[in-house]
């Protein structure tokens, strides 16, 4: 087995400067990390930048959110068109739940990475969403298309789940 120097970079929370960098030894085997700088770990998927991946069992919203931090991941916030068309690609024809809740304030819905909010009159929404039906719907997941819907938070559906809060725009 060879042996690698291997320099790991702990950035600031925001994903934009080096915090921090540690160099060691490692085999490739013992680091356990791909070999490719752009590659995602065992499970994830690379999409737009970021290193996506959707769990294999349905959930409500806040064990979705459980399930994806115990993978040091959090539910997938797409901010672009690109982005979401990796969600639509990702869920496979299920329902799955995305990283934006008004839990908080009604019709502010705050994205799971730290990146903001996505207006209630945004373009990605279902026609006629969000609407909070019966006051109960606070929780967003892709049901058809890509097209987004606020849901109870209580509904079972699959956590799609990002590495990460900044995509990496030389990674494809």
């Amino acid at each position: 087995m060879s042996a690698a120097l291997i320099t790991v970079y702990i950035f600031s929370a925001l994903c934009s400067n080096i915090a921090a960098s540690v160099t060691k030894t490692w085999s490739i085997r013992q680091a356990g990390i791909p070999t490719y700088r752009c590659a995602c770990p065992v499970g994830f998927s690379r999409c737009a930048g970021r290193c996506l991946t959707r769990l294999n069992q349905t959930a409500n919203y806040s064990t979705a959110e459980r399930l994806c931090s115990e993978i040091n991941a959090h539910l997938f916030a797409p901010h672009t068109d690109e982005e979401n068309q990796c969600a639509f690609t990702l869920r496979s024809g299920q329902w799955a739940w995305l990283g934006y809740s008004d839990r908080e304030v009604e019709g502010e819905f705050v994205a799971a990475d730290g990146c903001g909010t996505y207006p209630s009159t945004g373009v990605r929404w279902r026609p006629d969403e969000p609407d909070n039906w019966l006051g109960a719907e606070h929780c967003v997941g892709m049901i058809a298309y890509d097209e987004w819907n606020d849901r109870p938070c209580g509904d079972n559906m699959y956590p799609l789940c990002q590495l990460g809060n900044c995509p990496r725009p030389e990674c494809p």
